[in-house]
């Protein structure tokens, strides 16, 4: 709402140092750490934060942050362990008021934010632990979080002395995880869960409630004849102890996500749509995509991204957030 003010931000990305050998690996630095198997939606991957201020736009891959966190892996066998370890929090990346995608809308509506993030202490450090393996044609995982969500718990205070405040605050939780993936023939399949065991749920009130939470994915892909390539995702949420003024999430929420492409011109041209559906209220998100790779080194890209539902749905609430890109891509 505001075209004149600026704002610049120099980062360093992912940088690190690491050492390995047949036996084990150990990597120091600034990480994306990825752990489960779903596309796009993965209740398993919650080492690092995301950039959430355009939604679900950005692939999964670009709206990882990295944080500073040790990554150790142990090779024993048919086995591999890992353990991270994140003494630093960072909360997702997002935007309490002041345009379309912000948590609360464009209007700050004369509300003070109160923000208390974790102390930057041992006692608040993330940590978490990771078994997987690979036997008779399955690749299995089963892990473990302690970790501070990313999302932040919600407290409205309309009395405060200095105006309506809404205090924000970073609780832990224990979330454990499970995995899977396998082909048969031209099919690959693939599964993931999460028990979150405290998760803040945002309610109408603007008062966070927290409950145990399962989340789970079931995918399939498939190669097949003619280029043709198909994927599909059911995603479930359950929550427990359901309180009705939670926002967008039922006590049982049901997803349809995934993509298809196919390729033209000698795979030179590729024609994809992304998408997710909820399928209690029909909200939706597509992404039809044109991609050209005829020209040596180069990408071209010309899509949309187009929303869909009622006004208080899950994806319905960004309706008027549809978009048309151009992308170009060169490969050095």
């Amino acid at each position: 709402p505001d075209p004149s003010s600026d704002d610049h931000d120099l980062e360093l990305h992912e940088a690190y140092l690491h050492h390995s050998t047949q036996d084990w690996e150990l990597r120091l630095g600034r990480q994306i750490v990825r752990w489960g198997k779903a596309d796009q939606i993965s209740p398993v991957d919650n080492v690092n934060p995301e950039d959430q201020r355009e939604f679900v736009i950005p692939e999964l891959e670009d709206r990882k942050i990295p944080n500073w966190m040790a990554r150790l892996r142990l090779f024993p066998g048919d086995l591999t362990l890992e353990g991270v370890f994140i003494p630093f929090f960072r909360k997702n990346t997002f935007d309490y008021f002041g345009n379309t995608w912000a948590l609360l809308g464009v209007d700050d509506q004369g509300l003070e934010i109160d923000e208390d993030e974790p102390d930057q202490g041992m006692d608040s450090a993330d940590w978490g632990l990771r078994s997987s393996a690979s036997m008779a044609g399955w690749d299995v995982a089963l892990s473990y979080m302690r970790a501070t969500q990313k999302t932040p718990h919600l407290r409205f205070d309309p009395l405060s002395p200095q105006g309506p405040t809404l205090h924000a605050d970073y609780r832990k939780q224990h979330i454990i995880g499970w995995e899977f993936e396998t082909t048969v023939d031209k099919f690959g399949f693939r599964g993931e869960g999460a028990y979150f065991d405290e998760q803040s749920l945002a309610t109408q009130s603007m008062n966070s409630v927290t409950r145990p939470m399962t989340h789970s994915v079931i995918g399939v892909d498939y190669l097949g004849e003619a280029d043709w390539y198909v994927n599909v995702q059911l995603s479930h949420q359950h929550i427990f102890d359901h309180d009705e003024d939670i926002v967008f999430l039922r006590q049982d929420n049901f997803y349809l996500s995934g993509e298809i492409n196919k390729e033209f011109w000698r795979g030179n041209t590729m024609l994809k749509l992304g998408y997710a559906v909820d399928l209690h209220d029909g909200g939706s998100f597509f992404t039809p995509e044109a991609i050209l790779t005829y020209f040596t080194n180069l990408e071209l890209t010309l899509g949309a991204n187009v929303f869909f539902g009622p006004k208080d749905s899950y994806f319905g609430r960004y309706d008027d957030n549809d978009q048309a890109f151009f992308k170009a891509v060169y490969h050095f």
